[in-house]
């Protein structure tokens, strides 16, 4: 996973806007508007086991539905996730059994030993029949994000809330409405958090790049 120390390089048309974001997260500007897209590469893995008894019961054709969704989300902040490549990637039944319930330490140390992950971007996206918790979870160490098969929430949000803590954003803990506010179908993004997205993702999109 990329490093997301890299400061932001402030351009002068954009010092006064910053300076309000930080009196005023909620204020958005038209600026917004005049950005150009990044693109952001994903690589999407649903999870399958060997025995069959925890599969995942996502399509492929659902994955790609979630990501148009996710999309219009992420068009906020003019950053497009570009979904690259899709497999049914299947795992011992032992390791599927313990990431379902949350351990996800033996499917760490499992890749590329005990089964192939094919095809890996800088972001990678596992969908799973459960999680060991609700909705989803990044695992902001490795790139990855989690999502489970019955969230309580929309696909394409909690996909979206994952995303943006490997984009770097926190949790917000007051306005429901918000994308990373836990546990609601809130997805709107700050000025702040579109430029903290932002920074990261260019530094995603330039490490892909190399």
């Amino acid at each position: 996973m990329i490093s997301f120390r890299n400061s932001l390089i402030l351009k002068p048309g954009l010092i006064l806007l910053i300076l309000i974001t930080f009196a005023n997260p909620e204020v958005y500007s038209e600026d917004i508007d005049q950005l150009s897209e990044l693109t952001v590469p994903i690589s999407v893995y649903i999870l399958d086991d060997q025995q069959g008894n925890y599969s995942s019961e996502r399509s492929k054709e659902e994955i790609v539905d979630i990501f148009e969704k996710v999309n219009e989300i992420w068009s906020q902040a003019a950053i497009k996730i570009n979904v690259r490549y899709i497999h049914r990637t299947e795992l011992p039944h032992e390791i599927i059994k313990d990431f379902i319930q949350g351990n996800y330490k033996p499917f760490l140390n499992g890749i590329n030993r005990k089964f192939d992950l094919q095809n890996h971007s800088i972001i990678n996206a596992f969908y799973s029949k459960r999680i060991g918790g609700p909705n989803g979870r990044a695992l902001t160490r490795y790139g990855f994000l989690l999502v489970t098969d019955t969230p309580f929430v929309h696909d394409q949000r909690v996909t979206s809330h994952e995303i943006g803590h490997l984009l770097g954003l926190g949790h917000e803990q007051y306005n429901k409405k918000r994308l990373m506010y836990s546990g609601t179908n809130g997805a709107k993004l700050t000025t702040e958090e579109i430029y903290t997205a932002r920074k990261n993702a260019a530094e995603i999109f330039k490490n892909a790049s190399q």
